[in-house]
């Protein structure tokens, strides 16, 4: 019984990885069910018995890549570490992420496909659990003496996000640097000092 789950499962990744490269090579209009089952080394029946059309399989890829982001990032966040580590962490995380997976953010933000209601509805409950867990590291930071008492938690989620969106986005996208040589110390100091005099 597990054996075959396990089978299955092993299967809809493959199909999944397949369809990344299909869609990527011939976008989303002009890819086929035909050309992922031949990427995928299966009949093109067998591809259906896993997603009934080609708009389900990709909004499964989409979803795939997200737990796969959620399920690292949750580890990241909920280690038993600093706050200065865990920010260096999520920096490098989110970095090593991006250069992965390069070709499927490059691949959505090019195709312009409209979501369906269901899908919008899913990804901002995604945001609201990766926002949640940021909020999650905040607070037990500020429990542990490391952020101050009475800052908006709200307004310190959204900067901490913001800052690890946009240094990792400069460094793989803007300037084509590796992963690990992101600095994150400068980024930390802002974040944790202001950029008042005092």
């Amino acid at each position: 019984m597990n054996y075959n789950m396990d089978l299955k499962e092993k299967r809809r990744e493959e199909i999944i990885h397949a369809a990344m490269k299909v869609f990527s090579q011939y976008g989303y209009e002009r890819a086929t069910m035909e050309n992922i089952a031949a990427e995928a080394g299966i009949g093109k029946g067998t591809i259906y018995e896993y997603f009934p059309s080609k708009r389900q399989l990709f909004e499964d890829m989409i979803y795939f890549y997200l737990d796969k982001y959620k399920y690292n990032l949750r580890e990241v966040i909920f280690k038993r570490q600093s706050f200065h580590q865990k920010f260096h962490n999520l920096c490098q995380y989110n970095a090593d992420f991006l250069r992965q997976h390069l070709d499927i953010l490059q691949f959505i933000s090019k195709q312009g496909i409209v979501l369906s209601d269901s899908m919008k509805e899913r990804l901002l409950k995604e945001q609201d659990e990766i926002y949640s867990m940021f909020y999650q590291m905040l607070e037990e930071a500020i429990s542990r003496g490391e952020i101050r008492q009475g800052i908006d938690k709200e307004a310190a989620v959204m900067c901490i996000i913001g800052i690890i969106i946009q240094v990792t986005s400069k460094n793989i996208l803007m300037d084509n640097a590796n992963a690990g040589n992101i600095a994150s110390e400068p980024l930390l100091d802002i974040l944790m000092n202001g950029l008042a005099n005092k």
